[in-house]
Order: C-alpha cells, then sequence, then structure tokens
C-alpha cells in the first residue's frame, strides 16, 4: 500500500471525487452532495470504472472495480476506502 493511501482522511477523498466527478460530468462541484447515489447522479457503469481507475491512481494502489458499486456514494466511497486503508496499514 502507498504511503499517501494511508495519510488520506474521508475528507480528503470526498474532495477529490467530487472535483473529479465535477470534471465528468461537466458540472459545477458545489452542485455535488456526497451522499447522493452515483445512480442519480447519472454515472453509467463505463465512467464509474474510470473514474475507480483514476482514484486508485491518485492514491496509489489498486481499487477493486466494484467498490463504487458496493458503496453507491462519493461518502460511502471514501469512509471504506479509509477504514481499508487504516485496516491493511
Amino acid at each position: 500500500m502507498s504511503a499517501a493511501a494511508s495519510n488520506l482522511s474521508v475528507q480528503d477523498i470526498q474532495t477529490w471525487l467530487t472535483n473529479h466527478i465535477a470534471h465528468v460530468m461537466k458540472i459545477d462541484a458545489t452542485t455535488i452532495n456526497p451522499k447522493m447515489d452515483f445512480e442519480d447522479m447519472g454515472l453509467d457503469s463505463i465512467t464509474t470504472v474510470q473514474i475507480t481507475e483514476s482514484l486508485g491512481n491518485w492514491i496509489g494502489i489498486a481499487i477493486d472495480p466494484t467498490l463504487l458499486y458496493d458503496n453507491s456514494s462519493i461518502e460511502a466511497v471514501s469512509l471504506a476506502l479509509v477504514q481499508s486503508t487504516q485496516t491493511n496499514h
């Protein structure tokens, strides 16, 4: 695991995901609610996999592509990632 991954907070990941999704969806980041389901945001499966890959590259770890399906909001993904990096550290 990357040292960077173990030092990230839930807020760090939420901010990154919010900004990345806003960029991908071409919308203002301030309009994104971190508790909203990805499906309700209009993210399709291809975009979701691409976001997962980008997130893994940013953090420096391989992320299971099902992460965004199993945790269907920015908030849930952020919490799951922080918990998994703390558990595996």
